[in-house]
């Protein structure tokens, strides 16, 4: 069995401290310069303490980890996504800080060949669970949609590539300004 985790959390708190106890673990052998391909799940499951069952219930792979770490707050979104109370230039201004907090995940994959990893999980963040509120901040069309994922896409690999240098604040107030010319509401 799953030992002291059994009695008392839920299977969700579970699952959560076993992704968790992974994600850690793949962060220390990254940092051992160690390349995700080379990197097994029999060594990563050893490195967390966790069974191959319990990586293969979370997981479909190593990249899958990461990803799935990034979307624990999906675009840096902390709130409920709600149309009725979603403020998109409140939602932009969390997306920034969020990715900084995450920025040596972000410059690993970047700098070892996975930048399509975030551009992916981007798209697939915005299509699919921002899609009820897109059409209300003025993303009606496809093309918008696909200029919106360009738009967040490319601030967020252009300002890792150049070091994060400008604050949080101004990336957010750059995003906001392009963002604004589409919702004519």
């Amino acid at each position: 069995g799953d030992g002291f985790m059994s009695g008392g959390y839920s299977n969700n708190e579970k699952r959560r401290f076993t992704q968790e106890c992974i994600y850690e673990a793949l962060l220390i052998l990254l940092r051992s310069e160690k390349k995700l391909d080379d990197i097994t799940v029999n060594e990563l499951t050893q490195k967390a303490g966790v069974s191959r069952m319990a990586f293969y219930r979370n997981y479909d792979s190593l990249i899958d980890v990461i990803i799935t770490h990034l979307n624990k707050y999906p675009l840096g979104y902390r709130d409920e996504i709600d149309p009725s109370t979603y403020d998109v230039h409140k939602h932009i201004r969390m997306f920034f800080p969020y990715f900084k907090e995450n920025r040596e995940i972000l410059e690993y994959l970047i700098n070892n060949g996975y930048q399509n990893a975030i551009s992916e999980m981007i798209v697939h963040e915005i299509r699919v669970t921002f899609n009820s509120i897109l059409y209300d901040i003025g993303f009606q069309e496809d093309y918008q949609i696909t200029a919106l994922t360009g738009i967040v896409e490319m601030s967020l690999l252009d300002w890792v590539k150049g070091g994060m240098k400008e604050s949080t604040t101004k990336k957010a107030e750059q995003v906001i300004k392009i963002v604004d010319l589409f919702n004519l509401n």
